[in-house]
């Protein structure tokens, strides 16, 4: 893995940025969009594995997102961070102009990644669509409705603990380790859950634009997304291949999982399906 590095986007905010080399020659390049309440590492078992087979991964950390650093922009929409992500795209594009790219989102970034391929063809050769926040199993305060007009900044706690991420002990410590570090923020707006509705409503209108092939993955023990919304966009989605992907046993981050081997090595076969 890559020291921290920085990248401008369109408003010249300045976002960090990690990667991680592939162990073989390069034959494709991913970018990977992080879940909210944490940052772009939660994806490193994921690039590590990725790595093993030839593709670069590149990860950023979005607006609002990085505790580390106080001074770090903060959330300023789902639009701006969708054109973030479009920023961050050409920008990898100029450090590999000649390797495929491949598109890779979890929980919110996987909703994000949706609503950026249902507007842009042609970009991305492949995507990796884990646990996308299309429908919501957990409760939202009641409170919400009124505070996301009368009090946009007004702040909340998720309603969900570590617990339902993942089945892994030592990938759970590591949470908690991190939120003790202040790494991971539990806390969001009424603005940013007014937004995410908007986009839930809006991926649901515009998944037909999507040709990008897709994989989708989800855990049957997911308490925090309804799976059978996410199957129903998916039905949706003018991309071939595409193929879905169910894990009876998972929880919500289905490539940090203790079997999070099973869910790696479909993403990889489904490359190579399209690649080799």
């Amino acid at each position: 893995m890559s020291q921290v590095q920085y990248f401008l986007t369109s408003d010249e905010a300045k976002l960090n940025w990690y990667s991680w080399t592939s162990k073989t020659p390069s034959r494709a390049c991913n970018i990977y969009i992080h879940n909210s309440f944490t940052h772009c590492m939660e994806g490193s078992y994921l690039a590590e594995e990725l790595a093993n087979n030839g593709i670069i991964t590149y990860a950023f950390n979005l607006r609002g997102w990085n505790m580390e650093n106080s001074e770090y922009p903060e959330f300023s929409g789902w639009e701006r961070d969708i054109e973030d992500i479009a920023n961050f795209i050409q920008f990898v594009q100029t450090l590999h102009p000649d390797l495929p790219l491949i598109l890779s989102g979890h929980g919110t970034g996987a909703l994000q990644s949706l609503l950026y391929l249902s507007t842009n063809q042609n970009i991305i050769k492949i995507a990796l669509i884990s646990s996308p926040w299309i429908s919501m199993k957990i409760s939202f305060p009641g409170s919400l409705k009124l505070s996301k007009t009368i009090f946009p900044n007004k702040s909340f706690e998720a309603p969900f603990t570590l617990e339902i991420l993942t089945h892994d002990n030592d990938i759970l410590e590591t949470y908690y380790q991190d939120k003790e570090k202040g790494f991971r923020n539990h806390n969001f707006t009424a603005k940013w859950y007014g937004d995410l509705q908007k986009q839930q409503d809006l991926i649901k209108e515009t998944a037909a634009n999507i040709t990008t092939p897709v994989i989708m993955l989800h855990g049957g023990q997911d308490l925090i997304i309804d799976d059978t919304e996410s199957q129903k966009v998916f039905d949706q989605l003018q991309s071939n291949p595409k193929k879905w992907e169910y894990y009876p046993r998972f929880y919500h981050d289905v490539w940090n999982e203790d079997k999070r081997e099973e869910s790696h090595n479909h993403c990889i076969q489904f490359i190579n399906s399209i690649l080799n």
